[in-house]
């Protein structure tokens, strides 16, 4: 083979930056994930006569027998991403051919098959043949991971290497290197929207083959969008609950179990960052306080309670989310996970949050009292902190008692 040149295109999710515009009619016309793949091969009869031959291509997963490759990053389109059969067009030297299908045992897996687009093509003595395929890989949408795989060993079978070679996948937008993750196969480079491999001179073996393992690009541009929207505002709640839905996404898969801990450090970052501008978001607690319930306490009862001191951190921001609204069902669904959990806790609700101040904190807004005796906010303020416990929880161990307090701001302390 004199040349190969492939490129993988990701149709682009233009409707993905923002979830809420998925309605049915969308996701009926875009149920999953394209990848448009183009492939030229030049190829050269060196030998003493014209050759006539049936070809083939694989329409179906090379090496994964079903399973999981143990060089993927975990991903639920680890085997689902397929060729779609009806979609595959041949030509060679621009002649449309027609092609069949053929099914084989697999070549690398026992007891499975194979299938397979035939087509015949004739090499002339001495002279260059440009064959071009064309298809789409389909993949089911909802992964924030993909991996796709291009399979070069299969050029072992013509003879003499591969002279020069390109691989180039192509992004829907510029490609940050954040994007790929590490199982992505060595040697590529980035140009803007793509990135690529090249060689020469290939004998190809299975370690030779292509793995591009990159977050969704749908993932990745609502990911953008979140953050552009927070450079603007980072009072923006709904942005800030994006981007740390799709880290989460990212990080994990089925039932908490971790893939990256680059992405899954994100989450604790970004709901930090999130309560550091909006600390009394009731939306920002309840969600950071659903996560780390998750991280603690997912597979309990089949493993022990946390320590306090985790219980403490959850049932602050619980407290600081009921504190602001109190019929929040996340935070009310969080304190009922934690009651069940640890029933000695008493729990007594908290008082509404006062909204805060629009004015400066050295301006002082008079008011009169009932008794029509003149108070100023500060003084309010002072009197207020006398009475700022709202809730305590009673702790019995096997040998002692504790009590705990949460004060009105949701410092938590014990004593």
């Amino acid at each position: 083979m004199v040349y190969e040149r492939v490129e993988m295109e990701v149709l682009p999710f233009s409707w993905a930056a923002d979830p809420k515009i998925l309605t049915e009619e969308i996701l009926n016309t875009y149920p999953e994930n394209h990848i448009r793949v183009i492939a030229w091969f030049v190829m050269q009869n060196t030998g003493s006569n014209e050759e006539k031959m049936q070809a083939v291509f694989p329409l179906g997963s090379f090496n994964q027998c079903g399973e999981s490759d143990p060089g993927m990053i975990v991903s639920y389109n680890n085997e689902r991403f397929r060729i779609e059969k009806d979609s595959f067009i041949v030509q060679v030297d621009s002649t449309p051919l027609t092609t069949t299908q053929v099914t084989t045992p697999h070549p690398a897996c026992e007891d499975y098959t194979m299938d397979w687009a035939a087509f015949n093509v004739t090499f002339p003595l001495h002279r260059e043949v440009l064959i071009r395929v064309e298809y789409n890989l389909i993949g089911n949408y909802g992964d924030a991971i993909q991996n796709i795989e291009y399979v070069l060993e299969t050029g072992a079978a013509w003879k003499g290497p591969i002279g020069r070679g390109h691989i180039i996948f192509r992004f829907p937008q510029v490609v940050s290197r954040e994007q790929i993750f590490d199982e992505i196969s060595p040697g590529y480079q980035i140009l803007y929207n793509e990135i690529f491999w090249s060689f020469e001179n290939l004998e190809p073996t299975r370690q030779d083959n292509i793995l591009v393992s990159i977050v969704a690009p749908p993932t990745w541009l609502a990911i953008e969008e979140a953050r552009s929207r927070i450079k603007v505002d980072r009072t923006d709640v709904e942005a800030w609950q994006m981007l740390a839905k799709n880290y989460f996404d990212i990080a994990q898969y089925s039932k908490r179990n971790y893939r990256d801990e680059y992405y899954h450090q994100k989450v604790f970052d970004t709901y930090q960052l999130a309560l550091a501008s909006n600390p009394d978001s009731a939306d920002l607690n309840a969600d950071y306080a659903d996560f780390l319930l998750g991280e603690c306490c997912y597979w309990y009862p089949d493993t022990p309670a946390p320590g306090w001191d985790v219980i403490n951190r959850i049932m602050t921001l619980l407290e600081k989310a009921l504190q602001a609204d109190p019929s929040h069902p996340k935070a009310l669904e969080g304190l009922k996970f934690v009651r069940e959990m640890v029933p000695e806790l008493t729990y007594i609700p908290p008082r509404l949050l006062r909204p805060r101040s629009l004015r400066p904190h050295n301006h002082t807004i008079s008011y009169t009292d009932k008794m029509g005796r003149p108070h100023s906010y500060a003084d309010a303020h002072r009197n207020e902190n006398k009475f700022s416990d709202v809730y305590s929880s009673t702790i019995q161990n096997k040998h002692q008692h504790q009590r705990a307090h949460v004060n009105q701001y949701g410092g938590y302390a014990s004593a």
